[in-house]
């Protein structure tokens, strides 16, 4: 085989595998959906069925009418952007006092805000689920550290573009 040839080999093979570990990971996927649509009768059929003979789009509907999907999905939207929105407001404010306003210590209490980022989140989540606390709330604190800093970065690569005798003035 010339060299080429075993270039388009591994290749295929390549793809065969890439192929191969798509499916096993999308079948339980659509295996998902595939359920969703059967009868409770093919559903608990034995042998399991791959493909639903009936499509039964009713199963969607007793579903939205014996839980309230509509209404969680709603809550996890508004709880969502009201943590954006907190991370994003502490984050500028944050990175305005860090950058803007000297005071003792600025670049200490700045490296220790930082260093509270090298603490694993595991380490925050296993306490909030402990107390019975949201893990998106344990999650959240990272994200606003995670936030002042590119805020700072950003405020400190715009204040390099003037003159810093035009803030210490103010």
């Amino acid at each position: 085989m010339t060299g080429s040839a075993l270039r388009r080999a591994g290749r295929a093979g390549y793809y065969a595998l890439l192929v191969a570990v798509a499916a096993v990971v999308l079948f339980p996927l659509y295996y998902a959906v595939a359920g969703s649509l059967m009868t409770d009768a093919a559903l608990v059929a034995f042998p399991p069925a791959l493909f639903p003979t009936e499509l039964a789009w009713r199963n969607y509907a007793r579903v939205m009418q014996a839980f309230p999907l509509a209404r969680q999905y709603v809550n996890s939207m508004v709880v969502s952007l009201a943590i954006v929105a907190g991370v994003v407001v502490t984050s500028v404010l944050s990175a305005y006092a860090f950058v803007f306003i000297d005071f003792p210590f600025r670049r200490t209490a700045f490296a220790a805000f930082m260093a509270t980022m090298m603490i694993p989140v595991e380490s925050s989540v296993t306490p909030s689920i402990r107390r019975s606390f949201p893990v998106a709330e344990a999650a959240s604190g990272r994200a606003s550290s995670a936030g002042i800093n590119l805020s700072r970065k950003s405020s400190l690569r715009i204040v390099s573009g003037f003159s810093i005798s035009m803030y210490s003035a103010g």
